[in-house]
């Protein structure tokens, strides 16, 4: 790690204080991952009930979560609109790098990263990791009881799928999991939701003791992190050509609007419906920092307490199969929709909010434009004008004059 030369040698971090930074981002990436690995799989399908698979699980998942952090961090990502621009960078990672999936539907047809981006960007990443984490933090109760009697009404509703034949029959799955896909009954759900459900408030709880308020990782990692997603692109691209412009294009996207969003002024007015944050210069991790007392989870057991009784019910009622299939189709077609809901507004938000014009005049320079802090240039020819009888009087002062725009603001 190089030094900064002009930091003293007594002043420079010591070797233990720097391992002990790592370990400590480590950490925050893999708790992350923890978390969000309970929306994306467990909530998804209960064919793994094994915790240990889970923390397993969770070390794949925190290459996404790493992604995600870092475009957090890097493109000034200060509030919930914002935040949603980077979460189908989370969604692409994970069923275009971990799995090939997204490249399934066909080359840069929309159905699979729409829908994948309203499951893993949204349930897990966004609610179950962003709000979640806020209200924690916040103490905020009520909106996290009632987002946990969400969750869990969605999750008892959800798993009903997993019985259609075409679900246990997956030949992918039953190789994935080294056997014969088991059905759940309502007492064995009943144990799976209460036990992923502790291992999700668990998660939270210790992130509070290494919460990392600026991410930043290191170069080796950067390039560690770049070199995997290379080779995994790269080897899903054998079975599917288009797999590597698809996830390049994608990406690229989702970057273009976070660059537009990092280049707006702190005091941009488009900020005014801003969702818990504003563009004040503040990151969105510094905002979630902080420690979560135990007593606080106390909300996050809705979660099995409504999901359980939801798939008993259903498991009683034992719906047709052409029910439970339409309502696995319809979920589907509603989250995509929602997904193209709020993560296009956010796009479109970035998109149509107007670009700060550079300042023009005597006395303006590219530096001066820049924020940088060069001394300004010298007076532009012809300017103050020729003294004398024929000299054409200066213009008024203005009460911005000084300002770096003549709007008021403050600068970049």
């Amino acid at each position: 790690m190089p030094s900064d030369p002009a930091t003293p040698a007594d002043d420079r971090p010591a070797r233990g204080d720097r391992l002990r930074a790592v370990l400590r981002s480590g950490l925050f990436v893999v708790l992350g991952a923890a978390v969000v690995t309970v929306g994306s799989e467990r909530m998804f399908w209960y064919w793994s009930t094994d915790p240990l698979a889970h923390v397993e699980l969770s070390l794949f998942y925190a290459g996404a979560i790493a992604f995600s952090l870092w475009a957090v961090e890097r493109y000034r990502v200060d509030d919930a609109w914002s935040f949603l621009l980077t979460v189908p960078l989370f969604a692409y990672w994970v069923e275009g790098v971990i799995t090939p999936v997204v490249y399934s539907g066909g080359p840069f047809v929309p159905v699979f990263p729409v829908w994948f981006t309203a499951w893993h960007g949204l349930l897990s990443l966004t609610v179950l990791w962003y709000f979640f984490r806020r209200w924690l933090v916040a103490g905020r109760w009520r909106p996290l009881l009632a987002a946990s009697l969400g969750v869990g009404l969605f999750w008892g509703a959800w798993s009903i799928t997993l019985t259609l034949p075409e679900n246990v029959n997956d030949p992918e799955l039953i190789v994935e999991q080294g056997g014969p896909l088991e059905i759940l009954g309502p007492l064995a759900f009943a144990r799976y939701a209460v036990v992923f459900t502790l291992i999700l408030a668990g998660a939270h709880y210790l992130l509070g003791r290494v919460w990392v308020s600026s991410y930043r990782p290191a170069r080796l990692s950067r390039w560690l992190w770049l070199a995997a997603t290379a080779i995994m692109v790269g080897t899903w691209t054998v079975a599917y050509p288009w797999a590597a412009p698809m996830f390049i294009a994608y990406v690229a996207l989702q970057i273009w609007a976070l660059r537009r969003h990092r280049s707006r002024p702190a005091s941009d007015p488009a900020d005014e419906d801003s969702v818990d944050g504003g563009a004040d210069g503040r990151s969105l991790l510094a905002d979630l920092d902080g420690r979560v007392p135990l007593l606080a989870l106390w909300p996050l057991a809705a979660i099995p307490l409504v999901a359980a009784p939801t798939y008993a019910l259903l498991w009683e009622l034992a719906p047709p199969e052409e029910a439970i299939r339409a309502w696995m189709f319809v979920v589907i077609a509603v989250q995509s929709l929602i997904a193209l809901g709020v993560v296009g507004y956010s796009f479109v938000r970035i998109v149509r909010r107007p670009m700060p014009a550079p300042p023009s005049g005597p006395g303006f320079t590219a530096s001066a434009v820049s924020g940088s802090s060069a001394a300004p240039s010298a007076p532009s020819a012809g300017w103050p004008p020729p003294s004398g009888p024929a000299a054409v009087p200066p213009p008024p002062a203005s009460p911005n004059a000084g300002a770096p725009f003549a709007t008021g603001e403050s600068g970049w």
